[in-house]
């Protein structure tokens, strides 16, 4: 994770480790040279980051973090002579 400080005091940047495993599960239907998938993720922290500014924490990430994912795929297929038997 990238911090980025702003204001009255020098500009500064920290970096901190942040570790996550994620599970997943999702669908793909293809016809022909179009797909559609979708799919459900969370991401669950394995180490939590805390930003502190004194002795108050300005930031704390939460244990999980879902995520939801739709799109569509576009397929195009090269056929060649070669692999023609």
């Amino acid at each position: 994770m990238r911090v980025d400080s702003r204001g009255l005091e020098d500009s500064a940047t920290l970096h901190i480790p942040w570790f996550v495993s994620s599970v997943g599960v999702g669908i793909g239907i293809r016809r022909r040279r179009i797909g559609f998938f979708g799919a459900v993720e969370a991401a669950i922290l394995l180490h939590k980051p805390l930003i502190f500014i004194g002795i108050e924490d300005v930031f704390r990430s939460p244990p999980v973090s879902p995520r939801v994912m739709i799109g569509i795929e576009f397929f195009f297929v090269h056929s060649s002579a070669s692999s023609r038997t």
